[in-house]
């Protein structure tokens, strides 16, 4: 079976398949990667086949400020939970989605493949499928997309379809042949449609090689350790001053991690117990870690609620204020919203994410939750069917 599998180029999106695509080709099914350019590296060090597809995301910017030069200062003068429905129809289906459609249509005349499997932001991959009369697998991040999203890009999906001379499917099409979705019962809403299948988030950072720093052992070992993290795509808009102000005056260890965009020393408060570095596997971080503060981005979200972890969310962007609501719904930890963020309010909340068992005791239930669901290895017969 020949099983191409489509990104858009942010790690918390290119991860999540990882999983899945090795167990397929561990299978002897042949994988071909199709991300755009600044992916294809991360791929071919994991040992896979990658062709670029689609376009960059700095590129996706200009050519939205191209279309729209008051586009970016629109989405900073949004609410966290204003901005997903401000960015999703321009950057990820007009933009990305119509050039990554073309690319895909390519690949697939040279290479053609069986099955189609993607994430829910590449929404070319679904119209690139149907019309090629091959089923696709979706491999979810988070939660499901709120319908609020659908309406909003309705004309941009439209247009994506029109490409491929196909009606736009309910859902972009998403649903149509196997949804495989990473929330455990107790942090979202039931599956309602019978292709949505429970799998298992297995927190894939980029490797499984290496050993952990040796100053890293060192911390969570006396006191709690608070895990700060803004993942990887939005950290330069993380409230990263407030909330290490914030821990610099608590009896714990504080490591923070600001991504590959931002130099730890513009947002180190010099106290004795906060570490700021500019990446750590989080599988490394976790294992020690009593609590975690973060944006919310399904990798982190999910990665502590599998370790039991409770959570501080701030929410910034993109799907982050609906994974907050999750997490504050299943009793795993609080949520403040960005304009709300100041020291006093994290300090509060880390110190009631502590003191308050309740929270440990439900983050243990959905942990428990999240060991039960299937492996990607018990969906190769399912998507073999499929194909």
């Amino acid at each position: 079976m020949r099983v191409l599998v489509a990104s858009t180029p942010g790690a918390g999106h290119v991860f999540p398949l990882v999983p899945l695509a090795q167990v397929l080709e561990a299978s002897g099914h042949d994988v071909l990667w199709a991300v755009p350019p600044s992916a294809v590296p991360t791929i071919e060090q994991l040992g896979m086949r990658a062709r670029p597809a689609g376009i960059n995301r700095p590129e996706a910017t200009q050519r939205a400020l191209a279309l729209e030069p008051d586009f970016l200062d629109r989405f900073y003068a949004l609410s966290a939970r204003e901005r997903r429905a401000h960015l999703y129809p321009m950057v990820f289906v007009r933009i990305e989605g119509a050039q990554m459609l073309d690319d895909l249509r390519a690949i697939t005349r040279e290479w053609a493949p069986d099955l189609v499997l993607h994430e829910p932001n590449a929404v070319a991959a679904a119209p690139l499928a149907v019309s090629s009369g091959v089923p696709h697998v979706v491999v979810g991040c988070g939660g499901f997309a709120p319908k609020w999203l659908y309406d909003a890009a309705a004309d941009a999906m439209r247009a994506l379809w029109r490409k491929v001379e196909l009606p736009v499917p309910p859902w972009g099409g998403l649903y149509d042949d196997l949804y495989l979705h990473p929330m455990p019962p107790a942090m979202g809403p039931e599956p309602f449609a019978p292709s949505i299948r429970p799998l298992r988030p297995m927190g894939f950072d980029g490797s499984r090689d290496g050993e952990p720093p040796s100053w890293l052992t060192d911390l969570g070992r006396t006191r709690p350790l608070v895990y700060v993290t803004f993942g990887t795509e939005i950290a330069g808009m993380a409230p990263f001053s407030a909330v290490l102000e914030g821990l610099a005056a608590q009896d714990v260890d504080v490591l923070a991690t600001v991504g590959r965009g931002v130099d730890p020393r513009s947002v180190s408060t010099g106290a004795p117990n906060v570490r700021v570095e500019q990446y750590v596997p989080q599988r490394m971080v976790l294992e020690r870690t009593a609590v975690m503060v973060s944006h919310a981005g399904s990798g982190a979200m999910l990665g502590a609620a599998a370790r039991a972890i409770p959570q501080l969310c701030i929410p910034i962007a993109a799907d982050q204020p609906e994974n907050a609501d999750a997490v504050v719904g299943a009793g795993l930890g609080l949520a403040i919203e960005p304009e709300a963020v100041d020291a006093d309010a994290v300090a509060r909340s880390v110190a009631q994410l502590l003191d308050d068992g309740e929270f440990r005791r439900r983050a243990r239930a959905v942990a428990d939750e999240i060991a039960a669901m299937p492996e990607p290895a018990a969906m190769v017969p399912a998507i073999e069917a499929l194909a």
